[in-house]
């Protein structure tokens, strides 16, 4: 209700017509014509809750009423205005003044005969020079408040109004009446809690009474709400005994609900089984579907685990001898007997032209993972070797074999040194992305260089592996060549460039993350073109130089050993540089978090009162205690923490805030001190007006002044 009367005094306050008559001096008869029938226009349209409205002037000394002459009582409620302003120095705004026509101030046991609220502009509470004075129809006000006791009639309480000090008002009555025990003890309540919403249980002559309450200090007003503590009592068993028979009656429905659902999304693998033709084994030793499905799975393992049997018996382990013998020590086989091998084995090369090795290893693999037997890790090397010797036997003659956990070699002849990249590159794409498809592993593939004569096959088999090593640098599902490491070979530095290592120690004792990071980017460029042993002898110096040289920046060897330890496991265990250096991050991160613990808790805290202050400092209505709701906190607590941290109010920010603003605004852009004010967040000119002297030890017009001036100067020069 309040709210009502408020907005309707704001928005009629500031109607031009308004503002006429109450700052008007002179008596412009038509133009005073006009205004009093725009006032009789709002009258008449707030006349749900309003009696009139009246406009004081004291220019000259007027009240002038809407709708003069159909009001009843006119002259005197304009009387006791009067009165009521001469008594009062200080005029309450937006308040609900109970009045008597007898008195004008209504008091206990006399009738209210209408409200009076007063809408005005001014730095104080002071006695305005204008105002407008809302007369307000008390029966609306009780009736509503009625309408709300009728409500907790039905729940059996009692619903009245408290003003000011301990005085109720009776909406039945339509009056004022003097405080009783049960406002009393409301109000003793009120000033020991300091609680503007709160609720007890109180002993009265009625019994024991939940006692509900709330202020509203707008208008000096307390509400309170009076049950029988049996009745609420009730009303919980009540609520207790329908929350028992719904959660009853939600769990039946739940449960043939989840019957009905269950069976209908049986239906499928009922048809499923339906379909299966003949008669199995598994189905008798099962109790239900999920059991006859592992016992298919089981079948179709030992069904898998056969036929690697049978490919490992067909292979024979003369077959195996003779090729691991042929990669390893091919030097020392003769030409006739690598004729008898290739012949008698069934090998599927060529006796004599190039020959190339190409050696495919698991990316990820770990042989302490238990998430997968070592039956279906050898199942997923035949699977990988039977993909990769399938696509290169479209175009080349090859063997494959799988030689240890992760690794699989393929022997390729007939190979084409011209076409080599055009063609085989594009069948390991090939094989590496069939791999990940069907089943989920990425592999990296080294090719040797090609080789004219079988005895070299074990050269080239030793340098596959070694080309493998350098997947630290490309990745996984990389494919390396041998020009690709050219440059590592050859390359015989072993030391970073001091620079970047003084630029490394830098970043650190500065603690600097964003800084660390690049520089270390730029050590994973420098460690890619180092061999193989050159790289893990440099990551393991780096662990030696962040060990140093965070002990010299002031961390604990209790932050760091632990840290450090994790950090030497994981490169042992990464496979790529790029994720070394996420490693080396992830380091960083927790020691510098570890040590930046103890740093000032309440400093995020801070940093977002100034951005909420710095992005919402145009509104008026920026204080502590919205601020505080915004951050759903206690304007106390929050106004204590930034006094203790800044030596400032928050409110003393604000200000500063603003002024800066004003400033700013004053010296860049052509606007008026009134828009200015607005922009910045003022709504009174002369509170502007005041601190901004206060700040810069003169007024905004001075400062104003002074820069139209300092710029004339600048142009005459």
């Amino acid at each position: 209700m309040n709210q009502i009367v408020k907005n309707f005094a704001i928005s009629a306050f500031h109607d031009n017509s308004i503002q006429w008559l109450l700052n008007s001096p002179e008596d412009d008869v038509f133009t005073t014509i006009r205004s009093i029938s725009q006032l009789d226009k709002l009258t008449e349209a707030a006349s749900a809750f309003l009696k009139t409205a009246v406009v004081y002037n004291k220019r000259t000394g007027q009240y002038i009423p809407g709708n003069h002459g159909l009001v009843p009582n006119e002259e005197m409620i304009i009387n006791q205005l009067r009165s009521y302003m001469e008594q009062k120095k200080t005029i309450p705004k937006f308040q609900f003044i109970p009045m008597s026509l007898n008195n004008s101030l209504a008091v206990a046991d006399k009738p209210i005969d209408f409200f009076a609220s007063y809408m005005y502009v001014s730095d104080s509470s002071l006695s305005p020079d204008q105002a407008l004075i809302l007369i307000i129809n008390p029966n609306w006000l009780f009736e509503n408040i009625e309408i709300l006791n009728n409500l907790a009639d039905r729940q059996q309480s009692d619903l009245f109004v408290m003003i000011g000090n301990n005085i109720t008002m009776n909406a039945k009555s339509k009056k004022l009446e003097p405080p009783n025990k049960l406002s009393q003890s409301v109000m003793d309540h009120y000033r020991t809690t300091g609680n503007s919403f709160d609720y007890w249980v109180a002993d009265t002559d009625l019994g024991k009474q939940v006692i509900t309450y709330i202020r509203n200090e707008a208008n000096d007003w307390t509400i309170v709400n009076v049950i029988p503590y049996e009745v609420l009592l009730s009303k919980l068993r009540a609520m207790r005994y329908t929350t028992a028979v719904v959660t009853l009656l939600f769990l039946l429905v739940s449960g043939i609900a989840t019957l009905l659902i269950s069976h209908r999304l049986y239906r499928p693998i009922e048809r499923l089984f339906s379909q299966f033709s003949g008669e199995s084994e598994d189905k008798g030793k099962g109790s239900d579907e999920i059991n006859y499905m592992s016992n298919v799975y089981k079948r179709l393992v030992d069904e898998l685990q056969t036929a690697r049997k049978e490919q490992l018996g067909k292979l024979d382990i003369v077959k195996s001898y003779q090729l691991r013998r042929l990669l390893n020590e091919s030097p020392y086989i003769s030409k006739e007997e690598f004729h008898d091998v290739v012949s008698q084995s069934g090998f599927r090369i060529a006796v004599s032209g190039n020959y190339c090795v190409i050696a495919f290893k698991i990316d990820n693999y770990h042989p302490n993972n238990v998430t997968n037997s070592e039956t279906e890790k050898q199942l997923i090397l035949f699977a990988i070797s039977n993909i990769a010797e399938e696509f290169i036997a479209t175009t080349y003659r090859c063997q494959t074999m799988d030689i240890k956990n992760d690794m699989v070699v393929l022997l390729a002849s007939d190979i084409d040194g011209l076409l080599m990249e055009q063609q085989l590159i594009g069948l390991l794409k090939e094989i590496q992305t069939t791999v990940l498809k069907y089943y989920r592993i990425s592999v990296t593939a080294a090719v040797s260089e090609i080789v004219s004569n079988y005895s070299e096959i074990s050269g080239a088999f030793a340098r596959s592996q070694q080309y493998l090593l350098y997947r630290l640098i490309f990745g996984h599902l990389s494919i390396i060549l041998p020009e690709m490491v050219k440059v590592n070979f050859s390359n015989s530095d072993n030391l970073l460039p001091p620079e970047l290592e003084r630029n490394l120690v830098e970043a650190i004792h500065s603690c600097d993350l964003a800084k660390v990071e690049e520089h270390l980017l730029t050590v994973i460029g420098v460690l890619s073109k180092y061999s193989y042993d050159q790289i893990i002898h440099s990551l393991f110096y780096m662990n030696m130089l962040f060990k140093y040289n965070l002990k010299e920046a002031g961390f604990t060897s209790d932050e760091i050993e632990q840290e450090l330890s994790i950090l030497s496991q994981s490169i042992l265990e990464t496979e790529t540089l790029d994720h070394i250096k996420k490693s080396w991050m992830i380091f960083f991160g927790k020691v510098w978090k570890k040590n930046s613990e103890g740093t000032d808790r309440y400093s995020l805290l801070i940093q977002t009162i100034k951005d909420i202050i710095e992005s919402d400092y145009n509104d008026l209505n920026l204080s502590l205690k919205s601020i505080s709701d915004m951050l759903r906190m206690s304007s106390v607590y929050v106004g204590k923490i930034f006094r203790d941290s800044q030596s400032s109010s928050v409110a003393e920010f604000i200000n500063e805030t603003r002024l800066r603003h004003a400033l700013q605004l004053l010296t860049d852009r052509e606007l008026n001190i009134g828009e200015i004010m607005k922009l910045v967040g003022y709504g009174n000119e002369s509170q502007f007006f005041r601190l901004f002297k206060k700040r810069f030890g003169m007024t905004p017009k001075e400062y104003k002044l002074k820069i139209q001036v300092e710029n004339a100067r600048e142009i005459n020069r």
